[in-house]
């Protein structure tokens, strides 16, 4: 996803994507509390996940980067 980074016009559309990286975490959060399964897009196919296997989806090395920035 942060292969996007350079196209993006503004800091604000580059806020918009730690947003929406912060809101996907929380919700494997929310679906592990309530053992919920999730749907993920991987390699461009929609997945199942459930949720005793989302502690094992990872962020990739430059999206967690990107969460860190402020």
């Amino acid at each position: 996803m942060s292969d996007s980074l350079p196209d993006l016009p503004d800091a604000d559309m580059q806020s918009a994507l730690r947003g929406l990286l912060r809101a996907a975490q929380r919700a494997r959060e929310v679906a592990r509390e309530t053992r919920t399964g999730i749907a993920i897009v991987v390699d461009g196919v929609l997945v199942h996940v459930p949720w005793d296997q989302i502690e094992d989806i990872e962020l990739s090395p430059e999206d967690k980067e990107l969460m860190r920035r402020r």
